[in-house]
């Protein structure tokens, strides 16, 4: 049996015991984070699965765009608990500007425009 993908969403932090993946540092008692939901193992029965936390502006590149391959575009990333209307829309602009960013260094780099390296003049 093969394991379920990650899914992912944003959420409130219960507690400030949870740790960062990205910087390290505890994702403190009600602040905004994206959390993963990942299946370890599915046989042995039963399934094992864990989550992991990060801040909203610790999301690289590249996970902003594994975040959006699962679930298309940001705002079909669910939202569990409450968080204000503000909040929600700054994380999935965060995840939505952050996954642009590397699709537009692929393009760069991207062998069909003729050129191998990045273009140099946009830093």
């Amino acid at each position: 049996m093969k394991a379920r993908g990650s899914v992912y969403s944003f959420s409130r932090a219960p507690t400030g015991r949870a740790q960062c993946r990205v910087c390290k540092r505890l994702v403190g008692k009600g602040e905004v984070r994206l959390v993963t939901f990942a299946c370890v193992s599915a046989w042995p029965m039963p399934r094992r699965s864990t989550s992991f936390v990060r801040h909203v502006e610790c999301v690289t590149p590249g996970f902003a765009n594994a975040v959006l391959k699962v679930h298309g575009v940001a705002e079909n990333v669910p939202v569990v608990g409450s968080l204000s209307a503000g909040e929600v829309v700054r994380a999935r602009e965060v995840l939505t500007v952050v996954g642009h960013k590397r699709s537009l260094k692929l393009k760069s780099i991207s062998p069909s425009n003729g050129s191998h390296l990045p273009n140099l003049s946009d830093r």
